[in-house]
């Protein structure tokens, strides 16, 4: 299946998962598309309160080391990732590892 047919949401619907989510802008126009995210993954705790409002109902895992695995039916990965380095305004402190 071609990206663009994923995007246009021919009566297709995919089953998606978003790691690193942030604010869900992947998710959430993927769901605007008539897409299903099924979980997400965000540490960062100012972008877990948007993603509560913005996919309100939908699991998160706050920390990716504790993530199992991805529901068998999953079809999407959206690996997004923050634009700002870490540490500055606006963004979220990187974790100790």
């Amino acid at each position: 299946m071609g990206l663009g047919r994923l995007l246009r949401g021919d009566g297709v619907v995919m089953k998606v998962v978003g790691l690193f989510a942030g604010i869900g802008g992947f998710e959430v126009g993927l769901s605007r598309a008539g897409h299903t995210t099924l979980l997400t993954c965000e540490s960062c705790d100012a972008a877990k309160s948007v993603l509560g409002a913005r996919l309100s109902g939908i699991p998160n895992h706050a920390d990716i080391r504790d993530l199992k695995g991805l529901p068998a039916d999953t079809e999407v990965v959206c690996p997004s990732r923050t634009f700002l380095r870490y540490g500055e305004p606006g963004s979220c402190s990187r974790p100790s590892l």
